[in-house]
């Protein structure tokens, strides 16, 4: 469910309207849904619209239940990855105990660092790596901190870098 109608496409109104319960005790009524796109590869259905919503609430199990995908969640964020299709992605980060929904930040995450100095939704901060350890890797490990910063990016697409962008990937890491 979302109050964000812009993140809506195909809004349609319900056949029967119904009603949406709170933990504070107050219900909402639902009369409209539309689908959210997070990726060319997934599309959510049937999402509940509920304008004084103040959250995008994703039901991971039903989304599990319609697509094979790998779901991981770690202390910043939560990655989506295909286990048919070949892709990754970002899907928010968290902030006070919720995981939030930041808008689609897929194969795009590596457009993304090469266009700006700080990705909207990759959740890469310079400082997180200093520049004394990124320059000591060899060349192995360096990719594996790439194929980590990238949302688990395969190797196949990663191989398409490149060196002129690793060295600018580098440079965002420094």
């Amino acid at each position: 469910m979302t109050a964000n109608k812009a993140l809506l496409t195909n809004l349609r109104t319900l056949h029967k309207s119904g009603a949406v319960s709170f933990p504070d005790g107050t219900t909402q009524s639902v009369t409209l849904i539309g689908d959210v796109i997070l990726h060319p590869k997934i599309t959510l259905r049937n999402l509940l619209y509920i304008p004084a919503f103040k959250h995008n609430l994703l039901s991971i199990g039903r989304l599990l239940d319609r697509e094979r995908l790998l779901i991981q969640f770690s202390m910043g964020k939560c990655v989506i990855q295909g286990l048919v299709s070949d892709f990754s992605m970002i899907l928010g980060s968290r902030e006070g105990g919720l995981y939030k929904y930041r808008g689609v930040c897929a194969d795009s995450v590596v457009k993304t660092l090469f266009s700006s100095n700080k990705p909207q939704c990759a959740n890469v901060e310079k400082d997180v790596v200093s520049s004394s350890h990124v320059l000591s890797l060899d060349n192995k490990r360096l990719l594996d901190l790439f194929h980590a910063r990238l949302g688990h990016t395969s190797l196949v697409k990663m191989k398409h870098i490149n060196e002129l962008h690793c060295s600018e990937l580098q440079s965002f890491f420094l």
